[in-house]
């Protein structure tokens, strides 16, 4: 565990990564070990928010969609605009976004989970330390998570997953620190199984974190595009956030 200075008191209600109280954690036994203490079983879960952007769902992510999805189309009579509003609405995406602040999970009881799983073997977690109106300075929220992750609204936390890798992609940021090279095992990803047919799993990825809908079948979620687009808000990212974030997934 790396402990950090973090007060929770942000400037202009603005996340600022050092501000926040959440400890680094880097060991698997430390994770188990805070969501044992903090009872998160058994919760149901009202709402979910994300602190920053969802990469993937941006005005420059969905146009490049369109375009990739327009040159697929041999056909002429069955042609596409490269066009985010001409995107056929039966089209299929995953219920996955890709970011790198906090998400917030609001229980039934009023309480806040904030987890941030955005670098490879090491998680930051806390507990009603967040307000659900912070921002990221980079860019605004862009996604109704409660939308996106439909499926485990209203759902209690029946379970939870804490996968074990061995190692990470040479391509990778390392974790912080040195102790994490003397540990058996990286912590790989975080599951929140529920009552439902899904949940709700949390996994870096390069320079971001994944998190998405697990289904019991072991499989990322579908979700069409006329559904999706009453989730997102299509706002453009700032200039900094265009280049790290192009990931296939």
């Amino acid at each position: 565990m790396i402990n950090t200075n973090g007060d929770n008191n942000f400037l202009n209600n603005h996340y600022d990564g050092d501000s926040w109280s959440a400890p680094i954690l880097q060991m698997p036994e430390e994770l188990t070990r805070f969501f044992s203490n903090t009872s998160i079983a058994g919760r149901r879960i009202s709402h979910i928010f994300s602190v920053g952007p969802a990469y993937n769902m941006s005005q420059e992510w969905m146009q490049n969609f369109a375009i990739a999805l327009s040159q697929q189309e041999g056909d002429n009579d069955h042609f596409i605009p490269p066009l985010i509003e001409f995107i056929p609405p039966e089209t299929v995406f995953s219920r996955l976004i890709l970011v790198d602040h906090p998400i917030i999970i609001q229980f039934d009881t009023g309480d806040r989970l904030e987890v941030l799983f955005a670098h490879g073997g090491e998680v930051r977690v806390s507990i009603n330390a967040l307000p659900l109106s912070l921002e990221a300075a980079n860019g605004a929220r862009n996604i109704n998570l409660d939308l996106m992750f439909s499926e485990v609204i209203g759902q209690r936390i029946s379970g939870i997953q804490i996968g074990r890798r061995k190692e990470l992609p040479e391509d990778w940021e390392p974790p912080h620190g040195e102790d994490w090279k003397e540990q058996d095992a990286l912590i790989a990803y975080i599951l929140f199984e529920t009552t439902g047919e899904a949940g709700l799993a949390f996994e870096p990825y390069k320079e971001t974190g994944r998190v998405f809908l697990l289904g019991r079948d072991r499989k990322i979620r579908p979700i069409t595009w006329g559904q999706l687009q009453t989730a997102i808000t299509l706002e453009p990212l700032g200039e900094s956030n265009l280049d790290i974030h192009k990931y296939d997934y």
